[in-house]
């Protein structure tokens, strides 16, 4: 007997996976190395101004450059059965057993791979305007992760206004601790670093 899967089925299966892939996409070098940090925004409180400016050249295709990452998909929405702000409490260092722990409560709902444009943040925006429910999850909490390099950086004002728009409860971005935006010189719910970030950093 033949059994077929639709293309719905399909990314809803490759989605569910992500969770059990997460640290081995993400390796062990990036805990060595200290490569990652991450930033928790509440959208009804201020956001940096960095992740607001609106960039020209959106309509630019991605090159070919190598762009930080940071195992996860570039952007993803989740539920969750903890705050973010309570898997992270700080900036920096992460730490092997918060990726873990992030593992096992989130649920994907959509994500890519790669941030190509401005139709995937679209994307993002029908799915949630078809999925309304996501704001109302009981004891869950919805987030968008944003892993920011130089490229995604175009879209992340887009991004916030989607989930504001939304009302999804909590903004994550993960990045580079040694590049800019340097988002730790901006108010933060977090507590800040457990030791001296890496900033500026050339190595």
């Amino acid at each position: 007997m033949t059994c077929s899967i639709s293309r719905r089925q399909l990314m809803q299966m490759f989605c569910l996976a992500i969770p059990a892939a997460l640290l081995d996409c993400i390796g062990f070098d990036v805990f060595q190395d200290e490569r990652i940090c991450v930033h928790i925004y509440d959208l009804n409180d201020s956001i940096p101004p960095p992740l607001l400016e609106v960039h020209d050249g959106k309509r630019l295709p991605r090159d070919g450059k190598t762009y930080f990452q940071s195992g996860l998909p570039e952007l993803l929405l989740c539920t969750s059965g903890s705050r973010f702000l309570d898997l992270f409490q700080y900036f920096w260092p992460i730490s092997q057993q918060e990726f873990r722990s992030m593992q096992e409560e989130i649920q994907v709902k959509t994500a890519k791979a790669k941030l190509i444009s401005a139709q995937d943040v679209e994307e993002l925006a029908r799915y949630l305007a078809r999925n309304d429910q996501l704001t109302e999850a009981g004891n869950e909490t919805s987030a968008v992760i944003l892993t920011l390099n130089d490229h995604t950086l175009r879209w992340a004002s887009e991004i916030v206004q989607v989930c504001r728009s939304a009302k999804i409860t909590e903004f994550v971005v993960f990045k580079d601790p040694s590049k800019p935006p340097y988002l730790c010189s901006y108010p933060a719910r977090q507590k800040g670093f457990k030791r001296p970030p890496p900033i500026g950093s050339k190595s």
